[in-house]
Parts: structure tokens; C-alpha cells; sequence
């Protein structure tokens, strides 16, 4: 059977190679090899996934993608063991796919856009996206996806120019808490680039205190204040605080709203209805099982409908498609009475979309932080008690029609913008 020469093969079928495969489009992928004995003879997405004997067999020159960062010297090994040469790293082919730029000009990036299932982040990324395209209309930004920063920054070096701008996402891992493709990523991205103006979009700063955390603080430290044109914004007072007693005077700290209240969705009239609960289920979570169980039994002994929805997406989405992934959590929000949330991007969806919410704090207090940036809006609140939820819900249930203002935040990102191109 002949190949089209823009086919290619997977080696890996774990996260990584599924959003890999995802983000190049199923359609192009010829056939997907991995060592694991249980997938052999079964599809994915399709797609048939064979043994590297099986490999061998076929007498295939297609192009092989190394999809499993873990194991890229092992499998690049194997393969040459098995005499063939035709094979490349998934950083090094999705660089060379997805960046076209003209070296005369100068470019922005924005990097280590997130590569995992949750909505939160997506919306953040939306919301940088409108952001780059009112205040930065006649610039090309390039994206690069978190796994690409994380993996290939070697070769991302050889893409950008001394005089480039590089922005970094927003989100909450600066820190001990999300060290892969997060705070570990930011490092790579800093020292790779220490000629450039980077900016680190809207984050939260959490180190946990023990002896992890203090170690991976004092490397963080290290990487950042080495920088010469480095400006972190923080989006929650908190982390800000932080920020300005542990870096050096040369790092510009700025105190900005999460970037997901740029966004404003009042266009959008839906029927409401009930209420929805959207909980964490991990190490961020502080709220006990029982808690949750109550406030659920709570609502339903008043006859009001209760159901559940989560943050993450139910596939891995490519940066494309992460807008319509952000849009039916949307949906979700906007069909709903009241939405009990510890979730910052649930309870941020609330604001912009003048719907009801009672929110409770996380492990690093980013709810709460945040919160105090749309504290005026009075359909959104954060509480600690089962006493005061049951308040809220109540008097929720019988409110009228809210809509979002953010034009008093709207300064704080024109701000941004300065700190951005200067």
C-alpha cells in the first residue's frame, strides 16, 4: 500500500502521543506502534497500533514520531537496532509543522499553553487570545503548547530572535504544586531565553512548606532573578506579596486580574434552572467529602434540582478546538440558578456570564485572592460555612437578571499591554 508523504506513525500511545496525534489530526497518522503487548492488534481512535517487529515486517520507510518523552533514547535505540533511520522527536517535527516565521520581523510568543484536560486553563487561554487580538491586532502571535516547552526548548531556541517578546500563559503554577509543564517548563523557558523580554502572564505563587517546597523555592529563585528582562504578574494580592520579598529588585512584579475576567458574556440569554456543583477532586481540594454530601443533601430536601459538572474536557482538545471546549462548560454555567464552586475558572465563568455563585477557597487561596478583584459584583461570593451557603442559595433562587461589568478591570489589562510591548 503506498503512503502519502504527509502520513506519518506514532512510537507511544501514552498522553503524550494521544495529544500528539490529536493535535497533528488522526487522519494523518498511518498507524501507531508502542511496546505495550495489550494494544497490539487494537485501535485507537481508529487508527491501528502495532509491535516494532510488526514494524520491521511491513518494510515501511514512513516517518516515525518518538511520542514518548520518557523513553525517547530507549526507543531511538530500538529503532536504529532495527536499522531504521527514519524517525524524529514529536518536539522537533511539531516546530517544524507549526512554526513558520519570517526572521526579519520581530514576533510574540505565547508560551506553555496548557496541554492537559482542564477548562480552567483553556478559558485562559481564550481569554489571552481576545486579549492578543484587541490590543495587539497587526502582531502574529505564536503559540506554543506546554509539552512543546517542556520537552523541546532546545529546538524552540533556534525559533526566536534576541529581540522577540515572549509571554509565558497565565494560571496558578508558579510553584511546588504543578511542577511538570508548569513551574519546571517556566524555568526552561527563562533560562533558555535570557536575552529576551519574557512576561509571565497573570499566575499564583505556591510553594508548600516543607522541605520540597523550600528547596524547589530557592532553585525558582535562582532561575528568575539570573533573567535581565523579566516582569511576573500575579493575580491575587497574596502572590504578589510573595513575589516582591523573593525576587530580586531587577524582576518587574505587576498585580493583574486573572485574564480570564478580560472576557464578558452577557451576549449570551439562557432559560436558568437549578442548581450545579462543581467540586475539586484533588490535592488542591480542602473541602471534606461530607461537606459536599451535606450541602447536595441540602439542596435536594428543597426540592431544587442538583446536578454535578467538572472543569476537564472529556478528550484532549488541540489549541484549536479549546474555545468550543470553554464554550459548553459555559453553556453549563449559564443554564444555572445558583453554581457552588471551589473551582476559581468555574466561579470566574459565574462572573463573566452574570450568573449566581457561591464559592469556597482551595488549598492555595487563589479563590479567594482573586475574588477580591470582582468582590463588587454582587452575585458572586466566597464563603467558609454550610450556614452561609444555604443563605446564599436561598436568596439567589429568587433573584432577577445580573450582568457582568469589568470595565473597572479593563485599565489593569491596558496596563498589561504596556508592560507587554515596552
Amino acid at each position: 500500500m503506498s503512503v502519502s508523504e504527509n502520513m506519518i506513525a506514532v512510537f507511544g500511545l501514552g498522553y503524550v502521543g494521544k495529544w500528539f496525534i490529536n493535535e497533528m489530526g488522526v487522519e494523518r497518522i498511518e498507524f501507531i506502534v508502542d511496546n505495550n503487548s495489550a494494544f497490539w492488534g487494537t485501535t485507537w481512535n481508529e487508527i491501528e497500533i502495532i509491535s516494532p517487529e510488526d514494524l520491521i515486517k511491513r518494510k515501511s520507510s514512513i516517518m516515525i514520531v518518538i511520542a514518548a518523552p520518557n523513553y525517547e533514547k530507549e526507543i531511538a535505540s530500538q529503532l536504529n537496532n532495527y536499522g531504521y533511520a527514519n524517525y524524529c522527536l514529536f518536539t522537533e517535527f511539531w516546530v517544524k509543522e507549526k512554526i513558520n516565521l519570517n526572521k526579519t520581523d520581530r514576533h510574540l510568543f505565547l508560551m506553555n499553553t496548557h496541554t492537559s484536560t482542564n477548562v480552567g486553563d483553556f478559558a485562559i487561554i481564550k481569554a489571552e487570545r481576545l486579549f492578543f487580538e484587541r490590543y495587539f491586532p497587526d502582531i502574529d502571535v505564536t503559540e506554543v503548547p506546554a509539552l512543546i516547552c517542556e520537552h523541546g526548548i532546545r529546538i524552540l531556541k533556534q525559533c526566536v530572535n534576541h529581540d522577540d517578546i515572549i509571554t509565558i500563559t497565565g494560571g496558578g503554577y508558579i510553584g511546588s504544586l504543578w511542577m511538570y509543564c508548569g513551574e519546571s517548563a517556566i524555568r526552561k523557558i527563562i533560562t533558555a531565553f535570557p536575552d529576551n523580554k519574557v512576561v509571565l502572564l497573570p499566575n499564583t505563587i505556591y510553594f508548600s512548606d516543607d522541605e520540597y517546597g523550600k528547596n524547589e523555592l530557592d532553585t525558582s529563585i535562582s532561575v528568575y532573578n539570573k533573567h535581565k528582562n523579566l516582569t511576573i504578574c500575579l493575580r491575587d494580592r497574596h502572590s504578589y506579596e510573595i513575589a516582591q520579598k523573593i525576587f530580586s529588585k531587577n524582576i518587574h512584579c505587576e498585580y493583574i486580574p486573572d485574564m480570564v475576567l478580560f472576557m464578558n458574556q452577557n451576549n449570551e440569554v439562557f432559560r436558568r434552572d437549578g442548581v450545579t456543583l462543581c467540586f475539586r477532586d484533588d490535592k488542591e481540594c480542602i473541602i471534606s467529602p461530607s461537606f459536599k454530601e451535606k450541602i447536595k443533601a441540602k439542596i435536594t430536601e428543597k426540592g431544587i434540582i442538583a446536578s454535578e459538572m467538572n472543569m476537564y474536557s472529556d478528550e484532549i482538545p488541540v489549541l484549536e478546538h479549546i474555545d468550543d471546549v470553554v464554550d459548553e462548560k459555559l453553556k453549563i454555567v449559564q443554564k444555572s440558578k445558583v453554581v457552588l464552586t471551589d473551582r476559581l475558572h468555574c466561579m470566574l465563568l459565574c462572573a463573566i456570564s452574570g450568573t449566581p455563585c457561591i464559592a469556597f477557597d482551595n488549598l492555595t487561596g487563589k479563590v479567594k485572592g482573586v475574588y477580591e478583584w470582582i468582590s463588587y459584583l454582587p452575585y458572586i461570593n466566597v464563603i467558609d460555612s454550610e450556614y452561609l451557603a444555604e443563605k446564599y442559595i436561598e436568596e439567589f433562587l429568587t433573584c432577577g437578571r445580573y450582568y457582568y461589568d469589568n470595565k473597572k478591570l479593563i485599565y489593569e489589562y491596558e496596563k498589561l499591554t504596556k508592560l507587554i510591548i515596552e
